[in-house]
């Protein structure tokens, strides 16, 4: 069954709950699980014969199943064909039917002794919460969060800008569809060349010497050639080659790779320093192993501090659905020139020479005199009042 696996988890709720359940999957989209929820599959399944598809996506195709369990789940028709089709994995794995009750309801084939949520108090973004933490990691595959939040910090880009958020994110799914549309030799030549490349010229390009490419892609001639004439190729890339007399009397050249967006969805102009803050963001913490691998499967979960892995749960972060108080605090320190991470209960930030880490603990991220109890031994902090050795 787990080769078939294609959702994290899959929904199953009558309309009568459909904003609630509607919440919850846009909260989990955020924290990148992959769910099926039909608006946004709706496209998709018309013209489907939904009875066969909702069978197969229900029985087969997800980790779990959510239930949204009450009186009109179990007597509207679409729900009960879910259910049965969920209530039939359940026997093969149980634990599977994750029950959320809004009454006491009596669900045919399901015990009433199995574990459930209540739904009447969890608000949706506390029951996502507890999904997350349910669900089992899963490589991903051709995956860029909605919230790439840690590549907009690497492109300067702070939590109150929509518009330049907006933009880069349109420009980063350009570029992993760009990547996609590559064959293996000429992707890996692109990516290792963009991320980790010299970045002197950003914005306009990134160059790397020709020997320390094919000495570290170990790359035979023909396969050289051939990655070389797929970069030519592809529309949205440029590739020259530079050749410094003055450094390398021997003749040696550098190539010089950039890229531009060539799809309506993405604002026109050069975006290399979208495609390698992307591409360095995406191996965020992670070991050279961890990091190729990642770039191998077009895996750019690392590019969100929400999406991070510790243990068996997620980190939290999410600046643009912090309340005022910690955006203001936000700004404050991204105009001292600091940056910083925020987690779900800690505030992270680092001196503009790199210098210095610290931990701010915010006992209460959504309680302004918190905040502000935290902000006076920062500002301190910035303006060199306090010992850089005490403990915040």
């Amino acid at each position: 069954m787990a080769e078939d696996v294609v959702y994290d988890v899959c929904l199953s709720f009558p309309g009568e709950h459909r904003d609630y359940v509607r919440s919850v999957y846009e909260a989990l989209a955020l924290r990148g699980i992959e769910c099926f929820f039909d608006e946004p599959h709706q496209v998709e399944l018309w013209g489907q014969d939904l009875a066969e598809r909702f069978d197969r996506v229900f029985r087969k195709e997800a980790q779990f199943c959510v239930a949204f369990v009450s009186e009109e789940w179990v007597k509207r028709t679409w729900p009960a064909h879910e259910r049965r089709s969920a209530v039939a994995r359940m026997l093969q794995e149980p634990g599977y039917l994750l029950p959320v009750r809004f009454d006491d309801t009596e669900v045919p084939g399901m015990s009433p002794t199995i574990g459930y949520l209540d739904g009447t108090i969890l608000k949706p973004h506390e029951l996502a919460e507890l999904i997350v933490k349910k669900v089992k990691r899963r490589p991903r595959y051709n995956f860029l969060p909605l919230n790439p939040n840690r590549m907009f910090a690497a492109l300067g880009i702070r939590p109150d800008d929509e518009d330049g958020q907006v933009k880069a994110a349109s420009q980063a799914e350009a570029f992993l569809t760009a990547l996609g549309n590559l064959d293996s030799d000429t992707r890996e030549m692109a990516v290792f060349i963009l991320g980790f490349g010299c970045t002197c010229r950003l914005p306009e390009s990134i160059h790397m010497p020709m020997d320390r490419i094919a000495t570290v892609m170990d790359l035979s001639v023909d396969r050289t050639k051939r990655a070389l004439r797929g970069i030519r190729r592809a529309p949205e890339f440029s590739i020259v080659g530079l050749v410094d007399e003055d450094e390398d009397p021997e003749g040696g050249f550098d190539l010089c790779l950039s890229w531009e967006p060539r799809t309506p969805k993405a604002p026109p102009g050069d975006a290399t320093h979208v495609a390698s803050a992307m591409i360095r963001e995406a191996g965020y913490q992670a070991c050279e192993s961890c990091h190729i691998g990642a770039l191998e499967r077009l895996d750019f979960s690392r590019t969100s501090s929400m999406l991070d892995w510790n243990g068996d749960e997620f980190e939290v972060l999410d600046e643009n659905a912090a309340p005022p108080a910690l955006r203001e605090l936000i700004g404050y320190l991204l105009d001292a020139g600091w940056t910083y991470e925020l987690t779900f209960d800690q505030l992270r930030f680092l001196e503009p020479d790199g210098l210095f880490f610290e931990v701010v603990p915010l006992e209460d991220r959504h309680d302004p005199e918190s905040i502000k109890q935290a902000r006076e031994p920062i500002e301190d902090l910035v303006y060199g009042t306090v010992d850089e050795n005490k403990a915040v």
